[in-house]
């Protein structure tokens, strides 16, 4: 039961001018004068038409009369107030439990659900509404207790979560659950380990409604010690079969001490080395292994700490993404029996010697008048060697396989017009070619490669020192100058002109090669970087997703591309199939640290996901600071018996903010002063 209360109520004195109307309706009211008419016979009409007109009137009257007295309730602005006969001895609660993972430190999260089962006995009890929160969803929505057991069963389901502490999302909902009710008492009941991450981003400037009691039960430890490993520097794929590859591993110390720990190498859950660290307090530390990677090896593994109080973060996990199996088509502009002028016979020697069979890259010849008769939906990349011309109906074909999801690379050659290559192939050009410079039966004169983008993923396996010089040694002799583009130049000549340049179109990619891939213009083919260089073109234009080498918890794995089948299996062995729609597909279930196997079409990937380390500093905020930011009325301090009459006036004002009756007499009143307007006008015109 409920009724009417006012925040202002000396307006109410303002319902005295509901008398205004009666007052001016009665000085106004015009009587009748006696005429003496000869006849009667129209008196029966005239004494029914008066009585209409009168009852019209007070109709009118009336709706004068509200018109000012919802003036004066909208000024005292009412709200409704609950019955404390019925209500004063029930109780609201809210219980939120941090299950954020560093509650897992010593045990603190089963010690929360055991604190939340205690209140739900001592503070509660049956027949009151109570509701259970997490970080991040509610385990218990705003109902009364009727079934203790069954609210205790859902206390004792829940685990962790690895999101970083945040506790905005969770107190906001419970001050919405609490504001709305009823009860004569409402508390908040926040267990927690008290880490200063959670607070960190919390908007104090969102006080909890007026009424509600908070209490903490504060689990943390002020001398907790915990370490971590951070982060692991890794290359994401393996460059070199056989070639040593380098970890560093980041070990840091959230204690006021210095710690020594032992740090393990694990490949394929094999250990393979163990070396021990000292860790300063507050501060860091690196730890270098050095290991051989292969299939047989193995490809993925983790680095793990000795355990302590807190042993989630303790393990890192690395995988090493492999190398998919390709399909290219080459289209030869110049075939020729001689190899060393065939536009083909050097790129199909560098992907597939000797035409294995095994090899994870397969590549088809083909010539260019017969390009209209090929499904390029079927291959991964199209390369285009020194070709005169293509048929407008090949063209066009190009450029839907872009749309696609397609990769081009289109190399120059003396066979190239390029005029007519502008014209033909128009915007898929990365670069609009000018005329080409240089002379390729002049070995005397040459160009080097004299820069490269090393940012770019293409030049990753040219970063390690053994392969950078090889860069240096193919001497150009002739290519094709370029019109100035805005569009990536992944690598340039001495002279600084484009040797590699890069164009995203619709959603393919296209790379323009401005020399040839024959012996004709450069001897770029002869030389050992070659074959490494031109895989490493097709390999970057194909990988289906950014070479990352640490994704955290929570972060989506993305693949762009062309598949049929494609799942993914989680850490828990659950494995769940994946549609690619408008060339993308989307992974979110990320939430628990380990490795995560991809299936693309019959090829397997694995992911290595890790924690969000910042919840590994277990540092404390202050009890006392937060619930007073939470609570605090302003003017008001303690238990006064001014600060009783100040939260009693901050609660009148959020139940009458929360209502806004006023607001609905505003309306009304609008509404009937419309209706009175046309009422009278009907009675007087």
């Amino acid at each position: 039961m409920s009724f009417i209360s006012f925040l202002n109520p000396m307006f109410l004195i303002g319902l005295a001018a509901v008398a205004i109307p009666i007052l001016i309706h009665m000085l106004l009211r015009k009587y009748a004068k006696r005429i003496r008419f000869p006849s009667f016979k129209f008196l029966a009409k005239s004494d029914k038409i008066t009585s209409q007109n009168r009852i019209k009137e007070l109709i009118l009257l009336a709706m004068r009369g509200l018109l000012m007295a919802l003036i004066a309730l909208a000024f005292a602005r009412p709200y409704l107030v609950k019955n404390q006969l019925f209500q004063g001895d029930k109780v609201s609660a809210v219980i939120i439990i941090d299950n954020s993972y560093s509650m897992l430190y010593n045990n603190n999260l089963e010690k929360a659900k055991d604190k939340a089962m205690s209140i739900l006995d001592s503070e509660i009890g049956l027949g009151n509404m109570c509701a259970i929160l997490t970080l991040n969803r509610p385990v218990a929505n705003m109902e009364l207790i009727q079934d203790m057991g069954l609210l205790k069963n859902k206390i004792k389901q829940i685990g962790y979560d690895t999101t970083v502490t945040d506790f905005q999302k969770s107190v906001r909902l419970a001050d919405q659950l609490l504001g709305a009710s009823v009860s004569g008492k409402r508390a908040l009941f926040i267990i927690t380990d008290m880490q200063k991450l959670g607070w960190e981003e919390f908007n104090f400037s969102e006080k909890l409604s007026a009424g509600i009691e908070v209490r903490i039960s504060n689990l943390g430890q002020e001398d907790s010690e915990n370490m971590a490993i951070t982060g692991c520097s890794l290359p994401p794929v393996l460059l070199d079969d056989g070639e040593p590859v380098k970890l560093v591993a980041r070990v840091e110390n959230f204690s006021d001490k210095t710690k020594t720990v032992n740090v393990k190498h694990f490949i394929e859950k094999r250990e393979v080395r163990k070396e021990s660290v000292m860790v300063p307090a507050h501060g860091s530390a690196d730890v270098e292994f050095i290991a051989i990677f292969n299939d047989t090896i193995g490809t993925k593994g983790y680095i793990q700490l000795d355990d302590d109080k807190l042993m989630l973060d303790n393990k890192f996990y690395y995988s090493f993404r492999k190398r998919a199996a390709l399909s290219v088509l080459v289209i030869n502009g110049s075939p020729s029996a001689e190899r060393n002028e065939d536009a083909a016979f050097f790129l199909k020697e560098a992907l597939n010697p000797g035409d294995d069979p095994g090899n994870s890259i397969r590549v088809k010849p083909v010539l260019a008048q017969n390009v209209e008769n090929e499904d390029l939906g079927k291959y991964d990349v199209v390369m285009v060697s020194n070709v005169k011309s293509l048929t407008r109906t090949s063209i066009n074909k190009m450029k839907k396989y872009l749309e696609s999801w397609g990769k081009i690379v289109i190399g120059m050659g003396d066979n190239v017009d390029g005029v007519a290559y502008n014209d033909a192939f128009g915007d898929i050009l990365p670069a609009e070619l000018s005329s080409p410079k240089g002379d390729g039966k002049d070995r005397s004169k040459f160009l080097s490669i004299l820069s490269v983008n090393y940012t770019n993923n293409m030049f990753m396996l040219f970063k390690n020192p053994k392969y950078a010089k090889s860069l240096e040694t193919p001497r150009f002799y002739k290519y094709f100058q370029t019109f100035s583009t805005r569009n990536p130049i992944l690598a340039r000549y001495g002279n600084g002109d484009p040797l590699l340049i890069e164009k995203n179109y619709k959603d393919g990619k296209v790379m323009l090669f401005t020399s040839s891939f024959d012996r004709k213009w450069s001897d770029l083919p002869a030389r050992a970087v070659f074959l490494p260089l031109v895989h490493e073109m097709l390999y970057y234009l194909t990988t289906a997703t950014e070479l990352v080498s640490d994704y955290r918890v929570h972060t989506p794995l993305i693949w762009h591309g062309r598949w049929k089948d494609m799942s993914v299996t989680n850490t828990n062995n659950e494995t769940k199939n994946i549609d690619f729609l408008e060339g993308s597909a989307v992974y979110n279930d990320t939430a628990i640290a380990g490795f995560y196997k991809a299936r693309i079409d019959k090829n397997d990937d694995y992911f290595s996901v890790n924690l969000q380390t910042r919840e590994s500093d277990l540092a404390m905020d202050s009890e006392k600071a937060i619930l007073s930011n939470l609570t605090s009325v302003p003017g008001t301090k303690g238990n006064s018996a001014e600060a009783k009459k100040g939260l009693d006036e901050a609660m009148k004002r959020q139940q009458e903010k929360q209502q806004k009756i006023w607001w609905t007499c505003l309306v009304t009143m609008f509404l009937l002063s419309i209706a009175e307007l046309a009422f009278g006008n009907r009675i007087y015109v």
